[in-house]
């Protein structure tokens, strides 16, 4: 049990705009979870609650904070994607990267890492996805993605390292589309891949020892 007190600053100026969210949690009991390490420069890193940068032709998106509803292609590898579940026992500061034409058909770019501390440490999940509209001649968008887990054990106190990739193809073609409805053709091919071999157990207590 906690009591929390925090404030939330909010700033905006031209094209950027940013939320801090200073926060402290009171511990009522004692407890081995430390919520806020405040020597740690992750913790200061991770009070930016949001921090939003676009560029004049709204070509161009950076955030900087939590991230949500991050979906690459028709969402089989990532749906609605966020950083911030099991706050404030973890808190990621992630970073997006969106790129788009002013028409906002003809192409797309997006980056992501879930968390800057992780990736500086050589951890973390981080991924790209790429799409191209062919024309309205022809209404088949292509799209590309990958993601990484680079080490899939970085926030477990184990002595192991492996990560996971993980790689998608998606398309989309409109069939038919007017005022009234629209309906669109999709598809999606997706791969993952481990750089170890996968071990799982369980305790089995009628056999008296552990079986893969």
């Amino acid at each position: 049990s906690y009591i929390s007190i925090g404030f939330e600053p909010h700033f905006s100026w031209n094209n950027l705009d940013m939320i801090l969210k200073i926060d402290d949690y009171i511990g009522l009991e004692d407890s081995e979870i430390e919520v806020n390490e405040w020597t740690d420069p992750s913790t200061l890193l991770s009070k930016i609650n949001y921090l939003s940068y676009y560029n004049d032709n709204k070509t161009i998106f950076l955030n900087i904070g939590k991230l949500k509803n991050l979906t690459f292609g028709q969402g089989q590898l990532l749906h609605k994607y966020s950083n911030s579940y099991n706050y404030p026992i973890m808190q990621r500061t992630g970073a997006q990267i969106h790129i788009s034409p002013k028409n906002k058909y003809s192409y797309s770019l997006d980056f992501f890492v879930s968390d800057a501390s992780q990736f500086i440490n050589s951890g973390g999940f981080y991924g790209y996805h790429a799409s191209l509209f062919l024309s309205k001649f022809f209404p088949l968008e292509i799209g590309y993605g990958y993601m990484s887990d680079m080490n899939q054990y970085s926030e477990a106190d184990l002595d192991l390292d492996s990560g996971i990739e993980a790689r998608e193809v998606d398309l989309e073609y409109v069939l038919i589309e007017n005022r009234d409805y629209k309906i669109n053709l999709i598809s999606e091919l997706d791969g993952i891949f481990f750089n170890k071999t996968l071990k799982y157990y369980r305790y089995d207590e009628e056999e008296g020892g552990a079986s893969q």
